[in-house]
């Protein structure tokens, strides 16, 4: 080890060891353990992956690391390790704040920077570096520093979307000079190291954003801009985007109106961003990721009676250079008590519209019903749901069908089910046309919850932010025991 670094190492052991001296706190130390085990039926392939999270707590100081085993039977997939995947060691109070390590971070609604956790995609975005913030009376300021890293899991193994040596800096200034009018502005730059280029290319967005809070109406709006380098057409560009939305809610109601429009404002790679502003939809369906799109949601929400409400939602998003590629999306649901103290009933109505989804698709829809009905009685519950989902793609029409159960024997122990058909084989989607699963949930005791599923799930076509990919059909087992202390 080098002369300066244990220079740093005393310098680091002895501020803590003062500190604790003078202000002693009681060490807290907790976790959780994730085991999983997938076995698949046919090709007896398998993989098994323990992740521990160990966090430790003393006064202001706080502490992270993550460490896990991955090993597939195919010896050829990435990531086959074990390791330290995450670690970080924090001080923060009411006014400072300092994390070195793996951090989350989003600046506004995302338009410009959105490294968190992306449960659609199975996607962990995180940042390694450093992040800063301080309060002072009506400002805080923040900074960041940092490598960023892209996770993906797909079909049973791991992969970095995002393997380059982009360094993503940043800072905000968030203002709150009136309690119902604060704003903020942020700037992130982008470096990126091309092979056969000198110097790093550069990227830089900044952005300026208010959150208004009058009565009955909340407004968003948020203003972005993008210079520099653009990964995709490899060369010099501009971009810029626009997120608003209006609430006005009531004791009985709330109406939301979402509006977006982003010009070349995605930036990364062609498989993964660094930001990822709101899609204006339910499903959070995206063409490409900010790179060319405009679109408008309205959602409405109502409960004009008793326990019953009833929800409605309609969005359009299509891109800027043609209204041939696009996404429609209906949604309508109502929801209540059958009688007092009675069972609920749920039933809803969902239309996707896809516009050019694929290269070899030009249009595709769904309609998707669905009812549920949920019943509880002291330690028991009962849940049954009738789903099907009619599809259109092109000159080909098929159907799914499927019935559901999810029981709670006991207020420990649930027991679920599903049954799927298809009516028809069809090659543009997953192979097959029957999956049957059952799966048994156990929380063993406060600190150990083991969840089994045995049978076969269909996979299918999963977009996000504009990528897609193909989930492999699934049968066999998998098996997770979670663990916390």
């Amino acid at each position: 080890m080098s002369r300066k670094n244990l220079i740093s190492y005393f310098i680091l052991t002895l501020t803590i060891l003062i500190y604790s001296s003078a202000l002693p706190h009681t060490l807290k130390i907790f976790g959780k353990n994730c085991l999983s085990y997938w076995q698949w039926r046919e090709n007896e392939e398998n993989f098994i992956e323990d992740a521990l999270d160990i966090n430790a707590m003393y006064g202001n100081f706080r502490g992270n690391i993550e460490w896990y085993i991955y090993e597939p039977s195919n010896v050829k997939y990435a990531l086959r390790k074990e390791g330290m995947r995450k670690r970080f060691v924090e001080f923060k109070n009411p006014k400072w704040s300092l994390r070195a390590g793996n951090f989350y971070q989003s600046f506004g609604r995302g338009l410009i920077l959105n490294q968190t956790v992306e449960i659609t995609g199975n996607i962990d975005r995180n940042i390694d570096g450093f992040n800063l913030s301080h309060s002072i009376k009506f400002l805080t300021i923040s900074l960041l520093s940092g490598r960023p890293k892209n996770l993906l899991f797909s079909n049973g193994k791991y992969t970095v979307v995002n393997d380059t040596s982009d360094l993503l800096q940043g800072g905000s200034l968030s203002f709150d000079l009136l309690p119902s009018f604060p704003f903020s502005i942020n700037v992130v730059r982008l470096s990126s190291d091309n092979p056969g280029v000198e110097s790093p290319r550069e990227t830089y967005l900044y952005n300026f954003n208010i959150d208004v809070v009058k009565g009955p109406f909340i407004i968003y709006a948020e203003y972005a801009e993008r210079e520099g380098w653009d990964e995709i057409p490899f060369e010099e560009s501009e971009g810029n985007g626009i997120y608003g939305s209006l609430t006005f809610s009531t004791g009985k109601a709330s109406a939301t109106f979402e509006y977006l429009n982003y010009d070349k404002l995605g930036y990364g790679g062609s498989d993964y961003k660094y930001n990822a502003p709101p899609t204006g939809n339910l499903d959070g369906y995206s063409i490409n990721r900010a790179r060319d799109e405009r679109g408008w949601m309205l959602d409405i929400i109502s409960n004009p009676f008793g326990s019953w409400y009833f929800e409605v939602n309609k969005s359009m998003l299509w891109t800027i250079s043609s209204d041939s590629i696009g996404f429609d999306e209906f949604y309508a649901e109502i929801k209540g008590d059958i009688w007092k103290r009675g069972p609920s009933l749920l039933v809803s109505l969902k239309n996707l519209e896809y516009r050019k989804p694929e290269t070899i698709i030009d249009r595709k829809s769904e309609w998707i019903p669905h009812i549920g009905i949920m019943s509880s009685l002291g330690s028991h519950s009962l849940n049954v749901g009738l789903n099907s989902r009619v599809v259109e793609i092109d000159t080909i029409t098929f159907m799914d069908n499927a019935v559901s159960i999810d029981a709670g024997i006991f207020s420990y122990l649930t027991i679920a089910g599903r049954w799927e058909i298809r009516n028809k084989e069809v090659l543009l989607e997953s192979e097959g046309t029957e999956w049957k699963v059952i799966e048994l949930r156990w929380d063993i005791s406060n600190s150990h919850t083991l969840n089994i599923m045995a049978g076969s799930e269909k996979g299918g076509l999963i977009c996000s932010g504009g990528v897609c990919r193909i989930e492999e059909p699934f049968e066999g087992i998998k098996i997770n025991l979670l663990s916390r202390f």
